[in-house]
């Protein structure tokens, strides 16, 4: 089989945590091997390892971005046939819970491909530095774009200690306040307020331009700022924005996305 699935617990809330979405992203494993030793007395815990194939090749997918292949294709490549047999999962559950790790210096930042009821109580369980709402195509074939509530952790980088710590602490908050394990119920420390981002587009990377290591994530990018530049060539900024996921090994075509700042969502 393509993935790693283990059930604890029965009945209730059912909530599904799944990693290595990316095989290149092993964090998502070191935490659901974590979760794995807990005690589930009420509810249901699914934990899925995904893409063992790419795992044990070493790549981020073996013929396409997993992330990017919802709902899937029984008959398609090994990615749309992975993503085709996961989405029964992902409907059934009532909170999906999508590990990420990523190479640029973003920091504890989870993503949302659409708003409701069900979002707003789960962000409010451990309420997450930055939250960035990206509803737009990208999110249709995402796999949080296809479940009840879901959020994709951000956090940082893929072999740091604090990232896995920080991730978690917040999802074992999430499963102690639906009462799925024994014990005081976990609550996280809120020591900032959550800043609200909308995804406005993605910014086109010009071949042969290197990123200024000025533009950092989450810090505001202006209108005629230069982004990019060789010799004489230069990428300049067309609009304020913040970026989001920007990084010179992030993606091949784009730099990242842009983001505008919102009081809510």
């Amino acid at each position: 089989m393509n993935y790693d699935k283990h059930i604890q617990g029965k009945g209730g809330v059912n909530i599904l945590v799944i990693g290595c979405i990316h095989g290149d992203e092993l964090i998502g494993r070191s935490v659901i091997n974590e979760l794995r030793r807990l005690v589930v007395s009420c509810g249901t815990l699914v934990t899925v390892i995904a893409n063992m194939r790419a795992i044990k090749a070493g790549k981020r997918f073996i013929d396409k971005d997993l992330n990017r292949s919802f709902p899937g294709n029984q008959k398609g490549k090994n990615e749309e046939r992975l993503a085709y047999v996961l989405l029964p999962l992902i409907k059934r559950a009532d909170i999906v819970l999508d590990i990420h790790s990523t190479t640029t210096d973003t920091t504890s930042a989870v993503i949302l491909t659409k708003v409701n009821k069900s979002i707003k109580q789960l962000l409010s369980i451990f309420n997450p530095k930055r939250v960035v709402v990206m509803e737009n195509k990208v999110g249709k074939t995402a796999l949080i774009g296809h479940c009840k509530a879901g959020i994709s952790f951000e956090y940082g980088k893929d072999k740091s200690e604090k990232v896995y710590k920080e991730i978690l602490k917040d999802i074992r908050s999430i499963i102690s306040k639906y009462g799925m394990i024994e014990g005081k119920k976990m609550v996280s420390k809120i020591t900032h307020k959550t800043e609200y981002f909308q995804v406005v587009g993605a910014l086109a990377r010009p071949k042969g331009l290197k990123l200024e290591q000025a533009i950092k994530n989450f810090s505001l990018v202006q209108r005629g700022e230069i982004i990019a530049q060789n010799g004489e060539c230069i990428q300049m900024a067309t609009r304020n924005f913040y970026p989001f996921l920007f990084g010179e090994k992030a993606y091949k075509e784009i730099w990242g996305f842009m983001l505008k700042k919102v009081e809510t969502i």
